[in-house]
């Protein structure tokens, strides 16, 4: 066999992000009014390129673990800079059970997403910290997955159920003060035997490039798509 037919869905997948970050450099250069737009833009749109990289390519819900969204170098999509983001993949074909000791700051929760590759998210789950049982130490934890995947004996922890086509848990602690507060620390782990590592599949792979090309297009439009609605609206929420 050549080559030239190995791979195939995914060799055509990466093409499509190679396509998606052109039309994107172009939407930009045709934006952009003076240069300094014109390399934030660039700036922005390489970001966004780490990010859905990180978020596609490297994750593994059978071994996952959280994932820091915004870094001092890194602060791309609808961020507040007053909340440090967290977001771990999962997928619904176990439970995780996340562990943490609560920090210092004001708020602290948990949103769990559903919907898969391309599709749309949604909310299936939200969990504040006044819904954790949080112990004399600060320690908290509790367990998650579709409603067959709940073990036989959860102790204290409390189980959330949430749908099959779960996809992620984004973690959002919000810091009245960067200089005082103080981030809870959080861990992740499936329940049950790990396994070992699949070795990666044509299609699979294919399916994460192009989430990859649709998450780079959706940060990187995120504002172009929402600001002509907002200009018109000023001081209202939309």
């Amino acid at each position: 066999m050549g080559r030239t037919r190995l791979a195939p869905r995914s060799r055509e997948a990466m093409l499509s992000v190679r396509d998606m970050i052109g039309e994107l450099s172009q939407m930009v250069v045709e934006c952009a009014e003076t240069e300094q737009e014109l390399l934030e833009g660039q700036r922005m749109l390489g970001r966004a390129m780490a990010l859905a990289s990180e978020l596609t390519l490297d994750c593994e819900p059978h071994s996952p673990w959280f994932m820091t969204m915004n870094t001092p170098s890194r602060f791309v999509g609808g961020g507040s800079p007053d909340i440090d983001y967290r977001v771990a993949t999962i997928d619904g074909s176990r439970a995780y059970r996340i562990d943490g000791v609560r920090g210092s700051s004001p708020y602290l929760s948990f949103q769990i997403l559903a919907g898969q590759g391309v599709e749309p998210r949604r909310m299936a789950a939200y969990l504040s910290d006044a819904d954790l049982a949080v112990q004399a130490d600060r320690s908290f934890s509790f367990l998650l997955g579709p409603k067959e995947t709940k073990p036989a004996e959860t102790g204290h922890q409390p189980f959330i159920e949430v749908p099959r086509d779960v996809s992620a848990v984004l973690v959002r602690d919000y810091l009245a003060d960067r200089e005082v507060d103080v981030v809870s620390s959080l861990d992740i782990t499936a329940v049950g035997p790990a396994g070992s590592p699949a070795a990666i599949e044509d299609h699979a792979l294919a399916e994460q490039f192009t989430t990859m090309a649709w998450m780079i297009a959706r940060l990187a439009t995120m504002f172009k798509t929402v600001q002509p609605e907002l200009l018109q609206m000023p001081n209202q929420l939309v």
